[in-house]
């Protein structure tokens, strides 16, 4: 994510869409299954909560952090990169 940010334009976007847990691991329901195909097919694999997905964004230096649910089970996570 750090370099990803890096080549951003200032006020770039930049979006990532996923199956995303909550931080129970217990719902979506779509987000659980996908969790658990990932921990019985991956070794030691397993689906990041939003959490996870959300310390990618403030590690890289992204603060302003939305999430949006779609009606198909995955989510997206959206910030811009300040200018």
């Amino acid at each position: 994510m750090q370099n990803i940010t890096k080549a951003l334009n200032p006020n770039g976007e930049i979006l990532m869409l996923g199956k995303m847990l909550d931080d129970s691991r217990l719902s979506p329901t779509e987000a659980v299954a996908v969790n658990v195909m990932f921990l019985n097919v991956y070794p030691n694999g397993q689906a990041y909560t939003e959490s996870e997905y959300r310390s990618f964004f403030l590690e890289a230096g992204l603060e302003n952090i939305q999430r949006k649910q779609m009606s198909s089970g995955y989510s997206i996570l959206h910030d811009n990169k300040k200018g």
